[in-house]
């Protein structure tokens, strides 16, 4: 997990293999036996205290040892927030304490596969019933919160709520928000109790559009448009529990697996940092890391890169000639955009051992806009030319199939 990379100070204390950032990785993975059993054979040889505290906090967390997570948890915030840990892992670790009381239970004999019905526009939805009311739900890589609602709905599902609604930051713009919890969400033969739920006093666009879109008829119409289409948003703290997750967009299908193989002989190419997902990839033979939102659609575009990552690599990288038409038509569930990009003339991205063909529609954005990260962000219009793909959360790989 890339929130590692901040433990800087672990690398110092050791040049030659460090037990301390080894155990550190394995604990804030979640793989809590494996640390377990690497924390009795080396404790004698790990000399920073985080190592420990990180291991214990989070091994109270995984066997749901209240009391000490209480017990614990404050006293690792004091102790390191700020210097060793940045914001982002202090809400990673909040999100994963109120994930740690849900229970997952699969109905379905044996242990089996869950196959759920999908549709593809305008993104990923699903249908789950929340406290036995049916609405439809994006399946959203993008989403930093485990389930993410609005008001009018959290009424409608008699949600329960944790605490008033107080002033939170969301896409750089202040709204009004609160916890609360769902008692249960069904999806298919997939049953979650005790769900942590995140819900904003008003409609999900309008965090989303930027002021200067406000006024445009044509845009909030085609926002109108979209947002009627989605009830509740399940984000990526939930998605990532699900183990295995196998899409057929032909079939329009989600297969959930709890019991799938895990080929640990695969290099890992999906990682995790600071609440986001991003695939270390290739595109031209060059090494790119994206971020990865399912919740995005900016129509046939698979891949924006970075202008920097561009202007690095551009003699690898042809460009069509420039097009004032070039503009983003379509929109993203976390914002509408309307801004010039360069294609490039052709690339291919390698998954795996397959090379996939891009054809014309990777581009460049000279603006930094949304969550253009890392070197660049891949959403819908990418796993829409896969087809059939998974997301495989105990490998962290992508695979296409």
């Amino acid at each position: 997990m890339s929130l590692l990379l901040i433990f800087n100070c672990l690398l110092a204390y050791s040049q030659e293999r460090n037990y301390g950032q080894e155990l550190t990785n394995l604990s804030l993975n979640k793989q809590i036996p494996e640390a377990m059993e690497f924390y009795e054979q080396y404790k004698d040889s790990i000399s920073h205290p985080f190592a420990t505290d990180a291991y214990h906090l989070m091994t109270a967390i995984y066997y749901n040892q209240q009391d000490s997570v209480d017990a614990l948890f404050p006293s690792f915030i004091d102790k390191y927030s700020g210097s060793i840990i940045n914001d982002d892992v202090v809400r990673y670790l909040k999100e994963y304490i109120r994930l740690s009381k849900m229970q997952i239970t699969n109905e379905t004999e044996n242990n089996g596969d869950i196959h759920i019905p999908i549709l593809t526009k305008p993104v990923i939805i699903f249908n789950a019933e929340y406290n036995g009311i049916p609405l439809n739900t994006v399946f959203d890589t993008g989403g930093t919160y485990p389930i993410f609602a609005t008001k009018d709905i959290a009424e409608k599902i008699g949600l329960q709520m944790l605490e008033e609604y107080a002033p939170r930051a969301l896409n750089d713009i202040k709204i009004n928000a609160a916890n609360g919890r769902l008692d249960s969400i069904r999806v298919g033969k997939l049953l979650l109790t005790n769900v942590p739920i995140t819900v904003i006093d008003r409609d999900f666009s309008q965090p989303c559009i930027p002021d200067s879109l406000l006024s445009n008829k044509e845009v909030m119409a085609k926002m109108d448009s979209i947002y009627t289409k989605i009830e509740i948003i399940m984000g990526l703290p939930l998605i990532q529990l699900l183990h295995h997750i196998q899409f057929d967009l032909d079939k329009e299908e989600m297969i959930i697996s709890f019991n799938h193989p895990t080929d640990t002989t695969k290099t890992k190419n999906i990682f995790l940092a600071s609440d986001r997902l991003f695939l270390n990839t290739q595109i031209n033979g060059l090494n790119f890391t994206a971020f990865i939102d399912t919740g995005g659609n900016w129509g046939d575009l698979a891949v924006a890169m970075q202008d920097e990552f561009y202007q690095q690599h551009k003699d690898q990288l042809p460009v069509l000639p420039p097009n004032d038409a070039d503009r983003t038509n379509e929109y993203m569930i976390h914002g509408a955009e309307n801004m010039p990009f360069i294609r490039l003339s052709h690339s291919t991205m390698l998954l795996g051992n397959q090379s996939v063909d891009l054809g014309d529609d990777a581009v460049i954005f000279a603006d930094r806009r949304f969550y253009i990260t890392k070197d660049g962000y891949v959403g819908l219009g990418l796993l829409k030319k896969l087809k059939k793909f998974t997301f495989d959360f105990d490998a962290m790989r992508l695979d296409v199939k």
